[in-house]
């Protein structure tokens, strides 16, 4: 028995913008929801400006053991671009842990880097400006 050609020609006009549709979902929605989920996630805890907030439990399961793997110390940001060889570029703590096993085993960073640092006046991307 052949399926009815009707719901294949209401289909049909829909297929060439479904590509487009989905890149602008995973260009625009996707980090704009990135973003407020972080933002979010950032607790107004009275840190000074500029301090990295410091975790103390699982991103995703909530669990409190984290373990350590990896501790880089304190490291310049990478996506700031000082003006003169003078001007000091902000460091944080750069260390990598795992929830335990009785979590999730989720591998994160300990530390949040202010926002603040991180996409200010040093920043160094800036839409629009490169020619494509």
């Amino acid at each position: 028995m052949a399926l009815p050609a009707v719901p294949v020609l209401l289909v049909l006009p829909v297929l060439p913008v479904l590509p487009a549709v989905l890149v602008l979902l995973v260009l625009l929605v996707l980090p704009a929801v990135l973003v407020l989920a972080v933002l979010a996630a950032v607790p107004a805890d009275g840190r000074r400006p500029g301090e990295a907030m410091t975790m103390t439990e699982c991103r995703v399961c909530g669990n409190r053991t984290l373990l350590p793997i990896l501790d880089l110390g304190s490291q310049a940001l990478t996506g700031v671009f000082p003006r003169s060889r003078q001007e000091r570029v902000a460091a944080v703590p750069l260390e990598l842990v795992r929830c335990s096993p009785d979590g999730c085993g989720l591998v994160q960073l300990r530390h949040t880097a202010d926002f603040g640092l991180m996409y200010g006046q040093g920043y160094g991307y800036r839409s629009g400006w490169a020619s494509s």
